[in-house]
């Protein structure tokens, strides 16, 4: 068995500003593809239903600079009407990629300056 790191983002970058994340976070990666819902027929098959859903990212903290105007920027990236580019660095190297949303309402916290995120849209690894 070989031996692998696993861990929250070192960096994130959203519509080319990076951003730092929290090292503690416990982010959740799920790609794009299918999610299946098996129901029984009367005679004991089964039939499946697919409904295809977007990537997401969720339960990651961003560190927010209000000198450097993040806030703001952020917000003009909630307000895009098209997906914006995303790459992420994990701290086991993998880099995560795609074209993304920011969605759910995340509020500043003001006491340890960060924001936590959801991205949707079209997420890779690499």
């Amino acid at each position: 068995m070989a031996n692998t790191a696993n861990g929250a983002f070192e960096s994130i970058v959203l519509d080319k500003l990076r951003f730092t994340c929290d090292a503690e976070d416990e982010p959740e990666i799920t790609l794009q593809g299918f999610t299946n819902e098996v129901s029984p027929n009367s005679d004991g098959t089964v039939r499946v239903k697919k409904t295809r859903h977007a990537g997401k990212i969720e339960g990651l903290k961003i560190q927010i600079d209000l000198d450097r105007g993040d806030l703001e920027a952020v917000q003009k990236m909630k307000d895009e009407l098209e997906l914006i580019p995303v790459s992420g660095t994990l701290t086991n190297g993998k880099i995560v990629s795609g074209e993304v949303q920011i969605t759910e309402d995340g509020a500043y916290n003001a006491a340890d300056g960060t924001m936590e995120i959801t991205l949707e849209g079209n997420i890779r690894i690499m």
